[in-house]
């Protein structure tokens, strides 16, 4: 089985807000609410993958090795009762340690692990500040979501055979975040 992404598509997206003085909308504006209502744009990053690969391994070293064992495939490891879930994201009983002095035969990355779904955006506002000999020194503001969805991006499921978490999925990248920053280009 191949260790690269089966499949993955990012799209990246800049839109500059088309209100204010010297756009479409709102070209008339004084300068005030110019400075308050212009020069807006929103962006943002969307990334969606499928699963990554990873191993199932075994709990001790039964093949006497000194190396990690793998464990050996003896069914669907796919034929989840109930379907994938966070307490079960495969079929525990499909695996099996392997016997003392043998290795197991399940291959090198034989299971996918969960996908991901991610989208960041922000917000941001730029604006001259003041010029010095004709060179304008502007301001931005950027306001920035990190997984503005909140949607859950699990690690990999417990992969060694024989540990309580075996199969389950235990951990996630972190929720929503945001920053604010103000940035000088000059």
């Amino acid at each position: 089985m191949d260790t690269q992404l089966a499949h993955s598509f990012v799209l990246s997206e800049i839109w500059d807000i088309p209100y204010g003085r010297g756009r479409r909308f709102g070209s008339n504006l004084n300068p005030v609410l110019d400075t308050i209502l212009g020069g807006w744009g929103l962006g943002g990053i969307l990334t969606w993958t499928t699963g990554r690969p990873f191993n199932i391994t075994v709990n001790g070293d039964p093949a006497n090795s000194g190396q990690v064992d793998r464990a050996n495939l003896v069914g669907d490891p796919y034929a989840v009762p109930g379907g994938q879930r966070v307490a079960q994201w495969f079929n525990t009983a499909a695996f099996q340690a392997n016997q003392p002095y043998t290795f197991g035969n399940l291959g090198r990355n034989s299971m996918i692990g969960p996908g991901f779904f991610n989208l960041d955006s922000s917000l941001m506002k730029e604006a001259t500040l003041l010029k010095v000999k004709e060179q304008p020194i502007n301001i931005q503001f950027r306001w920035e979501f990190f997984n503005i969805l909140n949607h859950p991006n699990f690690g990999f499921p417990g992969s060694t055979f024989g540990t309580p978490t075996f199969g389950q999925l235990t951990n996630a990248s972190n929720g929503r975040k945001m920053q604010v920053g103000l940035k000088v280009i000059f």
